[in-house]
């Protein structure tokens, strides 16, 4: 067999291997790249600009001429409660840059149905990406028969001649990305169920052997479900089901995360790699800051160039001045209040839309008690007075808070769900 086939053979090998997209285990710190619906989404609240940065290295003996790495960036922003932007850069470099993917994609998500809407614990979102992928081969990089040396370390010495004439090759393709969310939670007790399909690479390329033609079809189907026992301790496990080209795999874990000292949050993780490696996860989250970093033992000689590696997450969300109050302020300042003050604050407050619409929810609450407690009102009474309760509902319906105060609200809204509740059953007794 002449160099110029094997050379052909094995950029073809190299290709097929590397040119599919990079892998993060800590998928769950890269939603950009796990799901374009997930551009904006926030768990428990809609706070403001986020960013996200995974680096992974991957080492191994079996790696002839040095390490691989995958490089994640992606930055996204909620606009308003339904549509959100953002933007995500990824570069996957293999066999010490002897192949590199490099894709870049504007992001953009929509809320069909938003968690956030009063009384209501569902989302649905769709979202979509729209981008460019370029993959390059540096051939000066490859090794070839005519390069073996008996003297040098790797068996092969890059100073002599090859005695090949191609040149390197670098090829752009536009591509688009598309994912769905569904997501139930119930904010008062910090729980919530989120389930995913995305797709990658929809604009699927002629199968060929150009460089330009290689990303295959990427699939991700992914679950988590998180539940924080009490306000120390919480709980994440996931499960995500990835297919591109030949490849499978199945990814599934936990990580759990404990309150040591305000708002310092460690944070430990296991995750399995469906025959293919054991990944061990460590992990700090401050206030709005979380990083984590993990190693991935292979399970076998024949994939450990692949799935062994360090991993670095970071992901930091940005928030407003006014969104920096604690929960707590607010509520503390209205139950101090007599009657006299809390008018002042509806009035003061009615052009701020916090204080305002909380101060409706602590109003309706109360009016809400004492048609439950009173035993003089007549059901007719009660009606009315529902009835007009039930209006101003609606109109509340239509606003929000910021996110600081969005468990507050919520609380809220979870009392006032009941009582109509109570109140109804009065009614028909």
């Amino acid at each position: 067999m002449n160099k110029f086939v094997k050379s052909i053979i094995f950029i073809w090998f190299s290709s097929i291997l590397y040119a599919q997209d990079a892998r993060f285990y800590q998928y769950e710190m890269n939603d950009l790249f796990l799901n374009p619906a997930l551009t904006g989404d926030r768990l428990f609240d809609n706070r403001g600009l986020q960013i996200n940065v995974n680096y992974r290295s991957n080492s191994s003996k079996n790696l002839v001429n040095g390490d691989a790495s995958a490089l994640g960036l992606g930055m996204d922003i909620p606009l308003g409660h339904r549509f959100s932007v953002g933007q995500y850069f990824g570069n996957n470099r293999a066999v010490d840059g002897s192949f590199n993917n490099f894709n870049y994609f504007a992001s953009a998500s929509y809320k069909i149905i938003n968690s956030q809407m009063f009384n209501d614990n569902h989302m649905l979102a769709i979202g979509m990406q729209l981008g460019v992928v370029n993959n390059s081969l540096n051939t000066k990089r490859l090794y070839y028969e005519s390069q073996y040396s008996p003297f040098s370390s790797t068996g092969f010495d890059q100073n002599l001649e090859s005695g090949e004439s191609y040149a390197q090759q670098s090829f752009y393709k536009l591509d688009n990305n598309l994912g769905i969310v569904y997501r139930y939670k119930i904010p008062s007790k910090r729980l919530a169920l989120t389930s995913g399909l995305s797709f990658y690479h929809i604009s699927r390329y002629n199968k060929n052997t150009t460089l330009g033609d290689l990303n295959e079809l990427r699939t991700n189907i992914h679950f988590q479900f998180h539940y924080d026992f009490n306000e120390k301790m919480g709980v994440s496990p996931h499960l995500l089901y990835t297919k591109q080209g030949i490849t499978q795999d199945i990814n599934l874990g936990s990580f759990f995360q404990y309150n040591i000292h305000q708002d310092v949050f460690p944070i430990v993780g296991l995750n399995l790699i469906a025959n293919k490696a054991t990944v061990y996860q460590l992990g700090l989250r401050y206030k709005n800051s979380m990083f984590k970093m993990s190693y991935a033992f292979a399970n076998s000689r024949n994939t450990s160039f692949v799935n062994n590696g360090l991993e670095f997450a970071y992901i930091h969300t940005f928030i407003s001045k006014e969104q920096t109050y604690h929960v707590g302020d607010f509520e503390d300042k209205f139950n101090s209040s007599n009657k006299e003050e809390k008018e002042m604050i509806q009035i003061k407050s009615s052009k701020a839309g916090d204080n305002y619409y909380l101060l409706k929810l602590k109003l309706i609450v109360d009016r809400l008690d004492v048609l439950i407690n009173s035993k003089e009102i007549s059901k007719l009474d009660i009606q009315t007075e529902l009835n007009k309760i039930i209006v101003e509902i609606q109109e509340l319906s239509k606003m929000t808070t910021t996110e600081r105060y969005l468990e507050l609200a919520n609380q809220y809204k979870l009392l006032i769900t009941e009582k109509l509740k109570v109140l109804e059953t009065k009614i028909h007794q």
